[in-house]
């Protein structure tokens, strides 16, 4: 009997280990699964918010390009560099292979497509002054053919222009306000100097405030920055940037990683260029 009572003892003892021993690696596992869920997700955001990155240096570079002044309403903007600004964003945009060409070899672009940019970029309220866009030297550069409604876009576009470089974004739902770096024309990205890697420092600041309409963004305000709010260096934006755990969050201001910084701002001055290059084509 005694050894009877011995062995239930044992069996039950080995059945508490058993099930302990499961529970632990049930919930080890289960550690696991929430550790490689936690880092995936982790991964993605940062990944969908490089990306993000990139599309509001995109979307604001034909802004950024005509340097504009504060303002609190897309309708307080100079007619001329609203028209402009919305001609490049089509060019910048577009296929261009697409728009017909005239005997000198301009490119036909049709004031329809122009208005749908401004739309995209000022809102639905902003209203085009159609009109001939002369350069800085005083010929036409832009040239509009009331009879066709349409810009003929020479081959060659007008000298350099600055590119955007977002530093920081502070979101809040679907509005955002975004710190812009402005990287002079004629900066060379990726310069080797004693076998440091030299990146262009934007020569001013200033503070978009954009609304997101879907996938798309609209150009609520523009403001100045003040010199205590300015960034200190690039090397602070590196060690915020790293110290932060996640580079966008809700009504939190991040940094945005240099890789980006450097990528994204190096494309948008490539892309304007580029787009001058397949017009001449």
């Amino acid at each position: 009997m005694e050894e009877k009572r011995e062995r239930r003892k044992v069996r039950h003892k080995n059945r508490k280990t058993a099930t302990f021993g499961f529970l632990f690696l049930f919930f080890a596992a289960i550690g696991v699964i929430f550790s490689v869920v936690g880092i995936t997700r982790a991964i993605g955001k940062f990944a969908v918010d490089n990306s993000e990155t990139e599309k509001i240096e995109r979307f604001l570079t034909p802004v950024v390009m005509f340097d504009p002044a504060p303002f609190e309403d897309a309708s307080q903007l100079d007619e001329t560099l609203l028209l402009r600004s919305s001609l490049w964003a089509t060019l910048l945009n577009t296929d261009t292979e697409q728009y017909a060409t005239d005997d000198l070899g301009n490119l036909i672009v049709p004031a329809s497509d122009v208005e749908v940019y401004a739309a995209k970029i000022y809102g639905s309220g902003v209203k085009l002054n159609h009109q001939t866009l002369r350069s800085n030297s005083g010929g036409e550069q832009f040239v509009y053919d009331e009879s066709i409604q349409s810009y003929h876009v020479p081959a060659v576009g007008e000298g350099s222009f600055p590119s955007p470089k977002v530093t920081k974004i502070v979101r809040n739902g679907d509005t955002f306000e975004v710190t812009v770096g402005y990287i002079p024309p004629g900066s060379s990205w990726g310069m080797f100097v004693d076998g440091k890697k030299q990146e262009p420092e934007p020569e001013k600041y200033k503070l978009y405030k954009l609304k997101k309409n879907g996938s798309d963004y609209q150009i609520l305000a523009l403001e100045d920055i003040a010199d205590k709010d300015l960034p200190a260096s690039s090397s602070s934006t590196v060690s915020s940037s790293q110290a932060s755990s996640s580079p966008v969050e809700d009504t939190s201001s991040v940094d945005i990683p240099p890789s980006v910084e450097n990528s994204t701002a190096s494309n948008t001055s490539q892309q304007v260029s580029e787009t001058s290059s397949q017009a001449a084509q």
